[in-house]
């Protein structure tokens, strides 16, 4: 069974769409459904005390799985529950990765 038609299927049902939204926050351009980024995408921050960027996949509007980059240059590649990093490796901007195999807050 071949992946991508199941996938555009889906996309057809959620009526996923290409947008553009600025906000306060900041401006996110890629996929949406329901209004709400879903799909890839990405956003860069104007006002956030601790985001530059996310780039990846979002599901709801909430990031699932991409880079998110923080102010201070450190960054996560990995996996997301929630909008919260979970599974991926942390890079720091001074050098240095670590690894996170569990649930971590911020």
């Amino acid at each position: 069974m071949k992946i991508e038609p199941m996938i555009q299927k889906r996309k057809e049902f959620l009526k996923v769409s290409y947008q553009t939204i600025d906000s306060i926050d900041g401006s996110y351009q890629g996929e949406c459904a329901f209004d709400k980024p879903h799909g890839k995408g990405s956003i860069t921050y104007k006002n956030s005390s601790d985001y530059s960027k996310y780039d990846g996949h979002w599901i709801a509007g909430k990031f699932y799985d991409g880079t998110l980059i923080y102010k201070n240059g450190d960054s996560f590649t990995g996996l997301f529950r929630d909008s919260r990093r979970y599974n991926g490796t942390l890079t720091f901007a001074n050098g240095g990765d670590l690894l996170e195999s569990k649930e971590t807050r911020r």
